[in-house]
């Protein structure tokens, strides 16, 4: 805002400059922390993998969905003509709206599903194999999960990915809600002069 950006510009560029800033780091080393990994198991190569996915859980969650708050409306993931359609069409276009089952809803799940299964990898080989971790141990963990077999890592992933699916349809549902808050519109309307 300082810098005559509008509120919108300006809301966009605060989350970029988070995400590419130092903070990303101090996120991870936190995001670590928090799961049990300690500086001793810590290694630099992990987080040449590690910053990547972090950045990209936050660009396809965070990010997406503060572009979607105070918007009224939302690109529906089914065609328009759906709504208007046979009645399964339409009565599935409506449930998809009530929902908020729309396309920031899939990029968000899909896209942290994929970036927080990197993330549990990294987490997962950190804690059992410390400083001697490698890149391939991280990738095997990644396809093989715990038991090193293809469907142990389909497992992993798709436990991941049904977390990710209730927590990003919550999140997406939440952003899509139109709530007064009159107490913010005083400093709201000062924002926008």
């Amino acid at each position: 805002m300082q810098r005559g950006q509008s509120y919108e510009e300006a809301q966009s560029t605060a989350g970029i400059a988070v995400m590419l800033s130092g903070f990303v780091f101090v996120e991870a080393l936190v995001e670590l922390r928090g799961c049990g990994v300690t500086f001793g198991q810590m290694t630099a190569s992990s987080f040449i993998l590690f910053i990547p996915a972090l950045v990209g859980r936050l660009a396809t969650g965070v990010l997406t969905q503060q572009q979607k708050v105070g918007q009224t409306t939302s690109e529906p993931l089914l065609p328009a003509s759906w709504e208007y359609g046979p009645t399964w069409q339409a009565h599935t276009y409506s449930l998809f709206q009530a929902l908020a089952i729309d396309k920031e809803f899939v990029v968000t799940c899909a896209g942290t599903s994929v970036f927080q299964h990197v993330l549990n990898s990294i987490t997962w080989v950190l804690l059992t194999r410390g400083k001697t971790a490698s890149l391939l141990d991280i990738t095997k963990f990644m396809f093989g999960g715990m038991a090193g077999t293809p469907l142990s890592g389909l497992s992993q992933f798709g436990k991941t990915f049904l977390m990710r699916f209730g927590f990003s349809w919550a999140w997406n549902w939440c952003t899509t809600q139109q709530i007064d808050l009159p107490v913010f519109d005083s400093f709201l309307q000062s924002a926008d002069s």
